[in-house]
């Protein structure tokens, strides 16, 4: 797989206003979405290509870059009591203090 069909395939892809590109990474290339909020924009995490991948594997990883976007913008945007709790933007360190904080069913 090299990257202009990986790019002819994401041209071929539509979901709102939300981009789809693909540069290279390592011995393969990546998919990353786009988004434009406004005068603000993001970029989602970048989702690798192998370079023996296939075209449906191509549009599945799209599709999957789409659904961990939304879930990030879900966790941000989901509040208990006013506050996003859980907020994918959390620290490492954060996370670990609350480890050890679990419940459970007797």
């Amino acid at each position: 797989m090299n990257g202009q069909r990986i790019k002819e395939l994401l041209a071929d892809i539509s979901y709102g206003s939300w981009q789809f590109v693909c540069s290279e990474m390592g011995s393969g290339h990546y998919v990353q979405v786009r988004f434009m909020d406004g005068k603000d924009g993001w970029s989602g995490r970048k989702w690798y290509i192998s370079s023996f991948a296939t075209d449906v594997e191509v549009v599945q990883t799209a599709l999957m870059a789409v659904l961990a976007d939304e879930e990030h913008e879900a966790r941000e945007r989901f509040k208990f009591r006013g506050k996003a709790i859980f907020h994918p933007h959390r620290s490492l360190d954060a996370l670990l203090a609350d480890a050890d904080s679990v419940e459970g069913r007797a």
